[in-house]
């Protein structure tokens, strides 16, 4: 009914679990929830998506002879700017695959009016939180969507009208996406 509706089961941590079993048994739904629960896949909790995702292939790929590679077969980032991170020819699919494993030494900036777009053709993931590597300033503008097809957008965090990041470093900033989705996309407005 009206729980497995609006609630996001796959996405809750083990704590979030345990809590809504507890709250169910307050209120004598707890058959109920449990049954829900059981035919939920669950997935695992990660605070750093593109890190979490490389590892992964890293460990999957392990003993493969001929790995596919990272960026492009299990990620893939597509700036809006054709001369996005722009630099001699030996280095930009290096530039990329950093940026897509999303390391701490390479941040890349978007510029006013240019978006960055993420897409995961093998995974999907459901939005708790996100986390800027810089703080946010009042006069910046960043949307972050996202979808499950490519087509249609969700926006699930506006600076504009959630200022929590505004001025703070690798803080985690709630919000939620609509479901399991596949593509995301930082948009920088004005």
């Amino acid at each position: 009914g009206l729980l497995a509706r609006h609630v996001q089961r796959a996405a809750l941590t083990q704590e979030e679990h345990t809590k809504l079993l507890c709250l169910a048994e307050s209120v004598g739904c707890k058959p109920e929830v449990q049954g829900m629960l059981l035919h939920t896949r669950r997935g695992r909790f990660t605070t750093h998506l593109f890190r979490t995702l490389h590892q992964e292939y890293l460990t999957t790929m392990q003993h493969n002879s001929y790995p596919p590679p990272f960026l492009g077969y299990w990620l893939n980032l597509i700036p809006s700017n054709p001369s996005f991170l722009a630099c001699d020819s030996s280095c930009p699919h290096e530039v990329l695959a950093i940026c897509a494993r999303g390391e701490q030494c390479y941040y890349p900036t978007v510029s006013l009016n240019e978006e960055l777009t993420w897409m995961m053709p093998h995974h999907a993931v459901h939005v708790k939180a996100i986390r800027f590597a810089s703080a946010l300033g009042a006069a910046d503008h960043v949307q972050m969507c996202s979808s499950v097809d490519g087509l249609a957008w969700d926006t699930f965090f506006d600076s504009k009208v959630n200022t929590q990041g505004n001025g703070t470093e690798l803080t985690s900033i709630p919000c939620r996406s609509m479901g399991a989705v596949k593509w995301f996309k930082l948009r920088v407005c004005k």
